[in-house]
């Protein structure tokens, strides 16, 4: 019975010395698409102007329809609910756009929700939404 204690024992002690080390080399999930390679959306305010773009990279011969929309918004007061400034839509049958758009901000928290949809021969339409929340 000491020898079974004593082995078992020292299986946990060391099971505490090991230590098991993993890492991956990717910062974020990346999705898989059918009709594009990448979307790049950003929202940026500088000297009181708010940078809108959208960036999408699509496969020749694959993507037909590329469509776009932002929504810009300001929060209210106390920070309760938000109120849209701005709304703009684009859309493009190139394989590859960037869309941009720009809008005279003042001072505030800003935010810009993203809704890009790609069509194509690749299978059923992406369909990528972001939202990016900038204070200025």
């Amino acid at each position: 019975m000491k020898k079974i204690s004593f082995v078992l024992a020292l299986c946990l002690l060391l099971s505490f010395g090991m230590n098991v080390v993993a890492s991956a080399e990717e910062y974020a999930v990346t999705p898989r698409y059918n009709n594009v390679s990448n979307i790049n959306c950003v929202f940026d305010i500088e000297n009181d102007i708010a940078y809108i773009s959208i960036n999408v990279i699509g496969y020749s011969g694959v993507t037909s329809r590329i469509s776009a929309k932002a929504i810009l918004e300001k929060k209210g007061l106390f920070g309760l609910w938000w109120s849209d400034v701005d709304e703009w839509t684009a859309s493009s049958t190139n394989a590859t756009e960037t869309f941009e758009f720009t809008k005279d901000v003042g001072s505030g928290t800003y935010r810009c929700t993203f809704e890009v949809t790609v069509e194509g021969s690749g299978g059923s339409a992406d369909v990528h939404t972001n939202e990016i929340t900038v204070k200025n």
